[in-house]
């Protein structure tokens, strides 16, 4: 039983519905016999596309996947910085969860060092801008 992606003559286990939706929206469900699903090789499970929060529905955290892993969010000031909503957590089954490799926490952004204005010439060294004064302008 379950649920395959079959694409170039490989099966990939989706293990949650949640993944279905979020990967494939509007895709419908082919009913196939066991004995057609054998004849494909078993591919690695399907993962939750990039730039999805996911956390497990018996767990609280919540993990942002980006580079095939999930990132788990240190805290909610590290959810809050970065412009997130807590309608977009999909919550799924932890089996879904735990395809995705573990990586690095990410940590609250210093949202005053974004503010701050840097001087044109220091990103662009090279440019050259030419100055006018008023009486020679046509």
């Amino acid at each position: 039983g379950g649920v395959y992606w079959v694409q170039a003559g490989e099966k990939f286990p989706i293990m949650s519905p949640e993944i279905l939706k979020v990967n494939y929206p509007g895709k419908k469900i082919l009913a196939a016999r066991p004995e057609q699903l054998e004849k494909y090789p078993k591919g690695e499970a399907v993962k939750f596309k990039e730039g999805t929060l996911i956390k497990a529905k018996d767990n609280p955290v919540v993990y942002f996947v980006s580079g095939g892993k999930k990132l788990p969010l240190a805290s909610e000031p590290a959810f809050i910085s970065r412009g997130y909503s807590w309608s977009d957590i999909v919550e799924t089954n932890q089996a879904a969860v735990d395809v995705l490799r573990t990586g690095p926490a990410l940590e609250p952004i210093d949202l005053t060092t974004l503010n701050k204005t840097v001087p044109l010439l220091d990103i662009i060294p090279d440019l050259i801008i030419p100055t006018t004064s008023a009486s020679t302008l046509p």
